[in-house]
């Protein structure tokens, strides 16, 4: 018992001897739906984490993806069971959301829009528990628990009266819950550790582990969560390829730059040269000729020298050398340019 938490995983033989596959905690949004998809064991676990008493039912909704209004961004829910009340949705959540408390806002109003019939008054909204249960801490105070109520920010008197609660546990922090049954919960989620005295949590683990017997099943949640991480990488890479490309346009616009300033510098010492000297005109148009040629070659090697540079990550290099005559020569010479 007790050896699928998210960081104690054990590897345990597939099909194929020579392959090891790993068992699925409960943190993992598979196993966490289709051990909750059983009406009982989910009106437990919501009864534990908002506090409520739950009258049984069978009306629960397994990973139900809600769309507000056609053409807005549908949300998928965990876990979400209503009666005639309430409506609760129970996410859990293993991975850093930078925008939770967003999110939750869009759960909420989701919910509503869903729950309201066309026609129906604002009084019929039924009050809504939305619960977070998060391996790690989202808002960094150490605290197990955080319940976040809209409030008057002028007079604590002030009750909205809006029946929405939204709550983000932290299973990291379970030794600081002083409610035994959700310490024990958190205690599951974080470690994998099956509290003996806990009826409801030795019930949740007796189904982790009759899921995770049915190997054909975690093969599948793997093969989809490799995909899921192979499009993450895909997505990464296109990103740092976006700024890399950022980079080597604002080098270009540098570059391009330092040698206007060159030619500007080229073009006005070369007219002060042919008042200087009096040179006859056809020699100072020859002259300025032939000083645009070599400017022309000039961009041509810094441009040969960039993309070298590019290639090799050392763009910035090229930018303090077009202030330092002698390294940019040194850089010349190193590529050949």
């Amino acid at each position: 018992m007790g050896k699928y938490g998210t960081g104690e995983r054990f590897a345990v033989a597939a099909e194929n001897e020579d392959e090891l596959m790993m068992d699925l905690p409960l943190s993992n949004s598979a196993m966490f739906t289709r051990v909750m998809s059983d009406p009982e064991l989910f009106r437990q676990l919501a009864e534990v984490v908002t506090g409520v008493r739950l009258e049984p039912s069978t009306d629960n909704n397994v990973e139900q993806t809600i769309e507000p209004v056609i053409g807005a961004r549908g949300v998928r829910m965990d876990v979400v069971a209503a009666d005639d009340g309430r409506v609760i949705d129970v996410e859990m959540q293993a991975r850093s959301e930078p925008s939770l408390g967003k999110r939750l806002r869009y759960y909420q109003s989701t919910l509503d829009v869903h729950h309201l019939r066309k026609g129906e008054d604002y009084s019929c909204l039924r009050e809504s528990f939305i619960v977070f249960l998060c391996t790690f801490d989202a808002f960094g105070l150490g605290l197990p628990a955080y319940h976040l109520e809209r409030a008057c920010a002028e007079s604590a008197e002030v009750h909205v009266g809006d029946e929405s609660h939204w709550t983000v546990l932290n299973a990291s922090a379970y030794k600081g819950e002083t409610h035994r049954e959700l310490a024990a919960v958190l205690e599951y989620v974080a470690t994998g550790s099956v509290r003996k005295d806990d009826p409801f949590v030795n019930r949740v683990d007796a189904a982790v582990r009759h899921a995770n017997g049915d190997r054909k099943w975690v093969e599948q949640v793997y093969s989809v969560m490799s995909y899921e991480e192979n499009v993450r990488m895909r997505y990464s890479i296109l990103a740092r390829q976006e700024v890399a490309e950022k980079v080597a346009e604002k080098v270009a616009e540098e570059v391009e730059e330092k040698l206007a300033a060159v030619r500007q510098e080229a073009v006005a010492e070369g007219r002060a040269e042919g008042r200087e000297e009096g040179r006859e005109e056809g020699r100072e148009e020859g002259r300025a000729e032939g000083r645009e040629e070599g400017r022309e070659e000039e961009r041509a090697a810094v441009s040969r020298l960039a993309a070298a540079l590019k290639a090799e990550g050392r763009e910035s290099e090229l930018i303090e050398a077009l202030s330092d005559s002698g390294a940019l020569a040194a850089l010349m010479r190193e590529y050949g340019c």
